[in-house]
This record gives structure tokens, C-alpha cells and sequence, in this order.
């Protein structure tokens, strides 16, 4: 929807992620968004003063954490399985997402290091993260679809931004997207969504 520059196709973006983005679609996610949120933040900063000397205060890092638990949320939606960084300090999704930041700007600006060569031997180490990160959210689809496969009848679907992009569809064209649309607009959400909400709620708090 953001990076594409076809306008047919950025139409027909906004007609299979419309719904997905309703508040009526995400009002199902509302138990994820709590657990990977509120929930997982609280419990950190509580742990923390209890940790403390006096057990009253302790020193924090609000747009970190908020960064982080912002990461969680829609990685936990995007990817179909639970993700807490925030509470194990694992940053590599954060990485992973400023490493893909850094790539699409050097791409705007010099459009040659998509050659071969530099993918493959001078900015190695950036592709590679990229592409680290790109195979999780392949894998992902992929075991949302095996699970699919497996669903008895009467069983519900999983509730989150995953399966409401894997049956998205575009009401006039009745095309869904690829798994490759999937997986891109899943990092998409996280590089557009994670610090921008952060960096409101720093200023907010």
C-alpha cells in the first residue's frame, strides 16, 4: 500500500486490507494486542521497582520500551505466534527492521547496489538480515496454512492480522494476495507502526 507505485495495484491493496484494518476486525485481536501490550509493559515496570532498592522506584526507558512492546504487538499479529522482546530484551526483530530501513534508503539512492554483486559480496551482511527476516514471515505463512490444512470442521480460524491478510481479497477482482504480499506487508506494518506508535506514547506519557 505505501511502497507499491502502480495505482491500479495500490487500489487494489486498499480494497483487500480495508476490512482487515475495520474496527469490527480488530476487535478479535483485542486479547493479543492486551497480552504482547499493556499487559506484558506493566508487568515489566513492576518487576522492575519490586527489583529496585527501595521497591518504590526504578529507572526506565520509556520509548524503548514502548518501541518494543510495539514490535511484539504486531509481530504477534503479523506472524501468527507470540513474540516478547520487551520481556526477554531480544532485539533482533528490531534489527531486522532498521537493518530493511537502511536498505530501502540506500536502494532510493542508489539504485545499482541491487546488482548481484553488491547483494552478494559488499552490502552482504544487510541482504542477509533482510532476507533472515523476510523467512520468518514465509515460514509463518506457511504454518498458518499447514494449521488451515488441519482445522476440523467447527474449528475457528486464529484471530489476528496473518489470517485476515491470507484471506484478504479484493471484492472486484476476487484476487488474494501471495504469500510474498503477505510476508511484505506484515514488515511493512512493523517498519511503518512501531516507531511511530512509540514515539506517541513517549510524548504522551
Amino acid at each position: 500500500m505505501f511502497l507499491t507505485v502502480d495505482p491500479e495495484l495500490n487500489k487494489q491493496r486498499r480494497r483487500q486490507l480495508g476490512p482487515t484494518m475495520g474496527l469490527a476486525n480488530l476487535k478479535h485481536m483485542e486479547p493479543i494486542i492486551m497480552a504482547a501490550g499493556s499487559k506484558q509493559l506493566c508487568s515489566k515496570w513492576d518487576r522492575a521497582i519490586g527489583q529496585s532498592k527501595d521497591g518504590k522506584t526504578a529507572k526506565l526507558c520509556y520509548h524503548t520500551d514502548f518501541m518494543l512492546m510495539n514490535f511484539d504487538i504486531i509481530s504477534s499479529l503479523g506472524f501468527g505466534q507470540a513474540h516478547r522482546s520487551l520481556t526477554s530484551g531480544d532485539t533482533q526483530i528490531v534489527d531486522w527492521v532498521h537493518t530493511t530501513f537502511v536498505l530501502m534508503y540506500l536502494q532510493g539512492l542508489f539504485p545499482f547496489i541491487k546488482s548481484k554483486v553488491f547483494r552478494q559480496f559488499i552490502i552482504k551482511p544487510l541482504y542477509d538480515k533482510y532476507d533472515a527476516f523476510f523467512a520468518v514471515g514465509t515460514q509463518a505463512i506457511e504454518k498458518r496454512k499447514q494449521l488451515l490444512s488441519n482445522l476440523k470442521p467447527g474449528d475457528s480460524k486464529p484471530k489476528d492480522l496473518l489470517q485476515s491478510y491470507i484471506d484478504a481479497e479484493d471484492p472486484e477482482s476476487r484476487i488474494r494476495m501471495t504469500s510474498g504480499q503477505v510476508a511484505t506487508e506484515t514488515i511493512n506494518g512493523l517498519m511503518a507502526g512501531s516507531d511511530t506508535s512509540s514515539t506517541n506514547l513517549t510524548a504522551t506519557t
